[in-house]
């Protein structure tokens, strides 16, 4: 009965022994309160003993204020994250310096990425300098324009023509070649592209390809496809 304990040393003006008694009682209220009074140093510390307890009952949104109030803004934005205060944790992740941030930032987007809020989750991938992720999400939910938009805007023309050919193998390996075909063209790759059909012995489309891109080639190839 560590509570009614240090009610009692309280009223008797022992202090030290009522804030040990309402810490081990976890009467975290009291404890802050006699600490603003008799001792200010320690309100810091408690708070965050405060946000530690709740945590530890599974109160994560409760826990984060104290922790906010203890100036621990790692542990208040996990405790809004796994509490899936997502707006709470993008306002506290927004006052802390780059470079701790960015991890936070991949964490907030793939959640909302997740449930298909895709302009939120571009605007915390960006800020976590995770343009790739903008990029291959777009992809995957066929968003084409998007992702051409996202990934032009952040990496210069080498490196993204170099992504549209690693997103385009991955398609082929899937047997997805209609996205394969897109993301080669979208490289300036009409050769791969066409070389996708050629393997899959889908030649109508090969043929497709070839008189569009490589007109040049194209009795031979026929003649190729007739032998």
């Amino acid at each position: 009965m560590h509570e009614k304990a240090g009610d009692f040393f309280e009223k008797m003006n022992i202090l030290d022994r009522a804030m040990d008694s309402f810490v081990r009682g976890h009467a975290f209220r009291k404890a802050v309160d006699l600490a603003r009074r008799a001792f200010p140093g320690h309100v810091v510390t408690l708070e965050e003993e405060w946000g530690d307890w709740l945590v530890s009952q599974k109160q994560l949104d409760l826990s984060i204020e104290h922790y906010v109030q203890a100036g621990i803004f790692n542990k208040a934005i996990e405790a809004a994250l796994n509490a899936r205060k997502w707006s709470r944790a993008v306002a506290l992740v927004a006052g802390q310096p780059p470079e701790i941030a960015r991890p936070y930032y991949k964490q907030i987007a793939k959640h909302y990425s997740e449930v298909r809020q895709l302009d939120l989750a571009e605007k915390y991938y960006v800020n976590a300098g995770e343009f790739v992720e903008a990029f291959e999400m777009y992809v995957r939910a066929n968003k084409w324009d998007q992702a051409y938009q996202v990934i032009s805007r952040y990496l210069p023309e080498s490196e993204y023509t170099l992504l549209y050919v690693q997103e385009a193998r991955k398609f082929e390996a899937e047997g997805d070649y209609k996205n394969a075909e897109r993301m080669y063209l979208a490289a300036n790759e009409p050769d791969l592209a066409i070389n996708i059909y050629r393997k899959a012995k889908q030649y109508d489309h090969m043929i497709r390809l070839v008189t569009k891109f490589r007109k040049d080639l194209l009795k031979d190839t026929h003649q190729h496809l007739a032998q």
